[in-house]
């Protein structure tokens, strides 16, 4: 009995390997271990990696710095090509392409996620969610842009282009705008499209930013908030005052600005009264140089006539 389980027992493992092999092309890990992890091509919409070939690492600062994305310095493909051309991006959608503040950073996001570390180790073009990519077209629906005659991509309208048009006008749905802008985009019909959501980009910036930029940012939005809510409770402590208290608190505040007032005059007087010492000072030493001066000049002058009626009362003896 077990010498003929055995085969069956192989047959299956083969057929179950083969069932899910289907499924490994969505998980990034499968993807990173295809080519070991490291940065690769995505295609002609995108230039290629300086560090291509090498696994991610942290952006160099200096001449190749990151002009944008800065949030991926830490562990990223990119470096000032990639995000120099996404930067002209932004700027051809904000001058020609009329874009909205809203548009504008939803296309931000999108342009960086090349520069995204699980990105840049895929092949092909970044994967993105649906839910981003519907984002992404609702705030640029009405965005200009046209198509390169290169690569034959949609981009954002330049002042050279003939022929722009609205991104809605482009395209009627979301998934065929990100497409013809170059990105690939998770089909929902798909049979294993679960899986992939979890490979795609979905534009978060928990996934994009590093673990210290996401806790240090938190921080800061937290002390902002502290600090608005202290404000927030001195005012509103204000507000219930009795008006003998607010008169009170006028009263005080009347009598530190007389008091600021005070010392800041004493310390004006203080600095004039410094100030005419100096330049006394600095009178008395011109006045001692000038007197030097002439004594240095009269004692030349007195030594010369000695000198000269030396000189004329030696000549009548030498004759």
């Amino acid at each position: 009995m077990k010498s003929r389980s055995d085969p069956r027992r192989c047959k299956d493992l083969l057929l179950l390997a083969w069932l899910l092999a289907p499924f490994c092309g969505y998980c990034p890990q499968a993807q990173a271990g295809q080519n070991g992890g490291v940065c690769v091509f995505q295609g002609n919409r995108f230039p290629k990696f300086s560090l291509e070939g090498h696994a991610p690492g942290k952006a160099s600062k200096g001449r190749i710095d990151l002009t944008l994305c800065r949030y991926y310095r830490q562990k990223t493909c990119c470096d000032v090509v990639q995000t120099h051309a996404a930067l002209l991006m932004l700027q051809r959608l904000a001058g020609s392409g009329e874009a909205s503040t809203q548009c504008l950073e939803q296309w931000e996001v999108l342009e960086c996620s090349i520069c995204d570390p699980r990105v840049g180790v895929t092949p092909g073009p970044p994967l993105l969610c649906p839910s981003f990519c519907e984002s992404v077209y609702t705030a640029c629906a009405n965005a200009y842009f046209s198509t390169d005659p290169l690569t034959q991509v949609l981009m954002p309208c330049s002042p050279r282009d003939v022929l722009c048009a609205k991104a809605k006008e482009w395209a009627s749905n979301s998934s065929v705008f990100c497409q013809l802008a170059g990105f690939s985009v998770v089909d929902t019909r798909d049979e294993f499209a679960s899986l992939a959501e979890n490979a795609c980009f979905d534009g978060k910036a928990e996934a994009r930013g590093s673990v210290d930029e996401v806790v240090k940012t938190k921080q800061k939005n937290t002390r902002r908030a502290n600090h608005k809510s202290f404000v927030d409770m001195i005012r509103k402590y204000i507000e219930n005052m009795g008006v003998v208290i607010r008169i009170l608190w006028a009263i005080g505040g009347l009598v530190l600005t007389a008091g600021v007032l005070h010392l800041r005059r004493r310390a004006l007087s203080k600095k004039s009264a410094a100030s005419v010492v100096l330049r006394n000072k600095q009178m008395q030493e011109q006045a001692r140089a000038r007197q030097q001066a002439l004594y240095k000049a009269s004692t030349a002058n007195s030594a010369g006539a000695a000198k000269q009626d030396k000189r004329a009362r030696d000549s009548p003896k030498a004759a």
